[in-house]
């Protein structure tokens, strides 16, 4: 059996490095969950690990999937739109509403773990860790000139993480893991020349709008960090508790955005923490509970305070956009709450449901850079089952409804008022190898 383990693990690596993933969330710019069994739950996964895919939740938690292949994909399908000034409640420099376009992306996903013994167990995953993406026309940061008016307006974000993890049963109740985490994204803006000719880019100017700010196609950057994880069993395996921590994954800069992400370009993905809980109810009935915190305050991009009632940059030259303390997108700390049920109905089917709750990141005050990633949703709502026709196949679907939340807020600079809002659909599917 090692021997097609050993290759199938060869062509899970040789898959995580070549597939692009168009990554998309629901918890700030984090996925609500990695699996489609995960989702079904709201997202749980630190205490009740289902399937590969678990490694990127709690690394720990592989011990208890066996040695399987699952490979999935997932439409999402964020619907987005942003107004300014007039369209958003007054007059103001900047006027305008536009809904984004692009609202269906496909992503795949794939995982593999290895039993390689009672006690010791190996695995790789391929997931979409989060992104933004917005597409807007007319451009309402166009300063009223209609040759940038005309043009679209928007961000393009996308992050892959792989995670290659061992976990080791220390005992009859207690796991513990580690991963390896590798990532991969890419970035890529447009329209925000007037960000250039306003003077609040440290490499745009009005001479060379562009430079280091916007339209330069694609970008893409590479890292590395870690996550930890424990599992432990009480109660004649009744209970189970869980908790995970991860470093944040270093990433290399955005060279060609130098003048838009502060440090030069740096975006890192945030470090995490999570705690959780699954207690079997009944024999059919696993009820599980997660809390997650998402530290957005360690990545100075996403975290510096960008315009609000004042822009920072008119008054301290050192917060220029693409300068170590320059302007972001102000998100503060982030709290997730994720409640999962599931129930095995009979030898073959599994029901799950599941709802996820984590306030919106974004400050009152912050809303006018946010016109580009409106994470403003926080409740989702899940259902989904696993269809298991032979012992060795698993068929998983899940549905993920993130209900629509509009921030707004007036006396901001130079657009008075801005509002922002979103909603999203997830389907996922997967197929399930154990062998």
């Amino acid at each position: 059996m090692r021997p097609l383990v050993k290759s199938l693990l060869s062509a899970s690596v040789a898959a995580a490095c070549a597939v692009p993933v168009m990554a998309h969330a629901t918890n700030g710019y984090f996925m609500p969950g990695y699996g489609a069994a995960a989702v079904g739950m709201g997202g749980v996964g630190v205490a009740f690990a289902q399937d590969s895919m678990s490694a990127a939740a709690n690394p720990a938690g592989i011990v208890d999937v066996g040695s399987r292949v699952d490979l999935g994909f997932v439409l999402f399908n964020p619907v987005r739109s942003a107004a300014i000034g007039k369209n958003a409640g007054q007059n103001a420099t900047f006027n305008g509403y536009a809904d984004s376009a692009n609202r269906w992306y496909m992503m795949p996903a794939a995982g593999m773990t290895m039993a390689w013994d009672d006690r010791l167990s190996f695995g790789i995953a391929m997931v979409g860790n989060g992104g933004m993406n917005t597409t807007y026309k007319p451009n309402f940061f166009g300063l009223g000139k209609s040759y940038i008016n005309n043009e679209t307006v928007g961000v393009d974000l996308m992050q892959m993480l792989v995670p290659i993890t061992a976990a080791y049963k220390v005992d009859e109740h207690n796991a513990i893991g580690a991963s390896l985490v590798l990532g991969a994204q890419r970035f890529s803006a447009r329209g925000l020349r007037s960000f250039g000719l306003f003077g609040i880019s440290s490499t745009a100017s009005p001479s060379n709008p562009y430079e280091g700010l916007t339209d330069q196609g694609h970008d893409s950057a590479i890292g590395a960090g870690f996550r930890l994880g424990w599992r432990g069993k009480f109660m004649n395996d009744r209970v189970t508790l869980g908790a995970t921590y991860a470093s944040k994954v270093y990433m290399s800069r955005f060279s060609k955005y130098r003048g838009l992400f502060a440090e030069g370009g740096s975006f890192d993905v945030p470090a995490n923490y999570a705690v959780g809980i699954a207690v079997k109810a009944t024999p059919a009935m696993t009820v599980a509970f997660d809390v997650e915190r998402i530290l957005y305050s360690g990545v100075p991009s996403v975290h510096h305070r960008g315009p609000g009632a004042s822009l920072p940059a008119s008054t301290d030259p050192s917060t220029l956009l693409g300068l170590p303390n320059g302007m972001g997108f102000g998100w503060t700390d982030q709290t997730v709450y994720k409640l999962g049920v599931a129930y095995q109905y009979d030898p073959k089917w599994v029901l799950r449901a599941g709802y996820n709750y984590g306030a919106s990141p974004i400050p009152g005050d912050q809303v006018t850079f946010n016109t580009l990633a409106p994470a403003t949703v926080e409740r989702h709502y899940t259902v989904g089952f696993t269809y298991s026709p032979s012992k060795s196949n698993d068929i998983t679907f899940a549905y993920l409804h993130a209900a629509g939340n509009t921030q707004s807020a007036c006396g901001l600079f130079l657009v008075n008022c801005a509002t922002i809002k979103m909603h999203q659909n997830d389907f996922e599917l997967a197929y399930s190898w154990k062998f």
